[in-house]
């Protein structure tokens, strides 16, 4: 009785820290208490839909993924803040290999949601029935769906390891509260299909929030990294051949800034005529269009970002259209904020350093406004640098304020209740919403702190296993 008084205590003190007090070792707890809920976002391997986090779980059972390439951008870029820390932190081998696993994953991901593009296209515009036959590894050419996860049983039913995803969703050690059993999957790919305007593609939006979580595998995860199968002991190998995480990642944005370079800078969907529709069933491709499948206004952006990449500096792959695109870069860009075109000039300046040694300041001045606060720390990750950032009790208050338990929609600190921080910025909306999110966002924000803060953990850190974590299940 004594023992369970103890850990009730430790639960209720959980909810009442005060934010200001919390130290680093509490924020280390809640990332690993986060890692192991995102087990009921997400399930690790190749099935359809696989690997791809999912934007929430209502209380009415659904699971949802709605503009799923982009928090595909932040979750690779959350697995590989989260290598560099534990390499230069906590090197236990679990951790590390289950990394690595989830990363490797989580690229084939993106592998599978370009090399099937073109099927799902023609299966939906066309009826044309390709037999189960998988796409031929032409299709990997850089056009790529946003997700690909099939409609409710056909995704629950799916089978890895002897577990249907159903099993797996539901297999974390911090379980969502009584409720959220899952019947319903819904997704831009089966809702895109149903409402019209076939399954959703990539556009400048979906290009750019990627680009994140590749340019941080291009930073920080060493060459020779590769999955080794846990039970053949053997080098996986990505689909197109290459085992490298680090060489994939430069594979896959090669591919996708390759492919809208080569047709002008726009987002063409090759089963289709005109550019990409988005949300709009309009496949115009002017500028400014509402489908989103116009990028020659941000193309030197899309360069620059791939230029890191690739590891090659500024002189990769420029033409005409970049050359002139980079006067407005030098003038418009750097000096107004383009309203709601702020936060993809800003993302895009970050990874690219697009403002060479100004790109700091001009993050900094802009980045709250734009709801883009972890841009100065993605800048100082990807260039080393030491750049004045915002003020730290700023992050700190962030980190300290997340929700102990996963944030949600109907409780906890107000500014944690949105679906992500890193695409919304900080929640304003007092609405209640049944909802559960991932907590990706806090992940990378507190990775990405760590690293640019080394002195943040004085030399501690751990990485905890779950059973190590959960007080509430032993209640």
């Amino acid at each position: 009785m004594k023992k369970n008084n103890f850990f009730l205590l430790l639960l209720l003190l959980c909810y009442s820290l005060n934010v200001y007090s919390q130290g680093a070792s509490t924020n280390v707890e809640k990332y690993w208490r986060f890692r192991e809920r995102l087990k009921n976002f997400l399930v690790t391997g190749n099935c359809f839909g696989c690997s791809v986090p999912a934007k929430d779980r209502t209380l009415n059972d659904v699971i949802e993924w709605s503009d799923a390439t982009i928090h595909m951008g932040y979750y690779i870029g959350m697995l590989a803040t989260e290598n560099k820390v534990l390499q230069l932190y906590d090197q236990q081998q679990w951790a590390l290999q289950q990394n690595v696993k989830d990363l490797f994953y989580a690229l084939e991901a993106m592998n599978r949601l370009d090399r099937w593009a073109e099927y799902r296209w023609e299966e939906y515009e066309f009826g044309i029935n390709h037999n189960g036959q998988p796409p031929p590894m032409s299709d990997l050419n850089g056009f790529f769906i946003r997700d690909d996860i099939p409609k409710n049983e056909l995704f629950f039913n799916q089978l890895l390891n002897g577990k249907t995803v159903r099993e797996l969703l539901n297999s974390s050690w911090f379980a969502l509260p009584d409720g959220y059993h899952l019947s319903q999957a819904i997704s831009a790919y089966t809702v895109g299909i149903d409402e019209g305007y076939g399954p959703r593609e990539e556009t400048i939006d979906q290009v750019i929030q990627l680009y994140i979580g590749l340019a941080l595998v291009s930073k920080l995860i060493d060459p020779s990294i590769i999955y080794i199968d846990e039970k053949t002991h053997q080098p996986v190998h990505f689909m197109d051949g290459e085992t490298s995480l680090l060489q994939e990642a430069k594979n896959i944005s090669n591919r996708i800034t390759g492919r809208i370079q080569q047709d002008a800078w726009k987002i063409v969907n090759p089963v289709m005529p005109g550019c990409t529709q988005g949300v709009c069933g309009n496949r115009s491709c002017l500028l400014g269009a509402c489908g989103g499948g116009n990028a020659t206004g941000l193309c030197f952006g899309f360069y620059r970002a791939n230029c890191f990449i690739q590891q090659q500096g500024s002189g990769c792959n420029s033409d005409a259209q970049t050359d002139g695109n980079s006067l407005m870069w030098a003038t418009t860009y750097r000096w107004q904020r383009l309203a709601d075109q702020d936060f993809k000039v800003l993302t895009l300046a970050a990874i690219g350093s697009v403002w060479d040694g100004k790109t700091d300041n001009v993050l900094v001045n802009r980045c709250i406004e734009s709801g883009a606060e972890h841009l100065p720390l993605l800048y100082n990750v990807l260039y080393d640098s030491n750049s004045e950032l915002l003020p730290d009790a700023y992050y700190l208050q962030m980190l300290n304020e997340a929700w102990c338990t996963g944030n949600n929609g109907y409780e906890g600190p107000l500014q944690w209740r949105g679906q992500s921080r890193l695409l919304y910025g900080a929640n304003t909306d007092p609405s209640v919403y049944q909802n559960h999110y991932s907590n990706i966002d806090y992940m990378i924000y507190l990775n990405l702190y760590i690293l640019t803060h080394p002195s943040y953990l004085s030399g501690n850190y751990q990485a905890y296993l779950p059973g190590d974590l959960c007080n509430e299940n032993i209640i």
